[in-house]
């Protein structure tokens, strides 16, 4: 959003598909750590509202 706001304090030529490839990869590397653990901790433990639900769930499941 910078960029496109003031486009005359970055060098935008810079800015290619090789570029764009490696800010996504990078993203993604920092980011998928911290949603694996938050799915981990999810299964391993549920909030209250999950088992809950779960429960109920399983309970209109059976009546059919």
């Amino acid at each position: 959003m910078v960029i496109i706001l003031m486009p005359t304090l970055f060098d935008v030529s810079t800015i290619d598909g090789i570029f764009l490839w490696k800010m996504l990869l990078i993203t993604l590397i920092s980011w998928f750590p911290f949603h694996l653990f938050k799915m981990i901790k999810k299964i391993v433990d549920p909030t209250d509202y999950e088992k809950i639900m779960k429960g109920v769930q399983t309970k209109i499941l059976n009546r059919i």
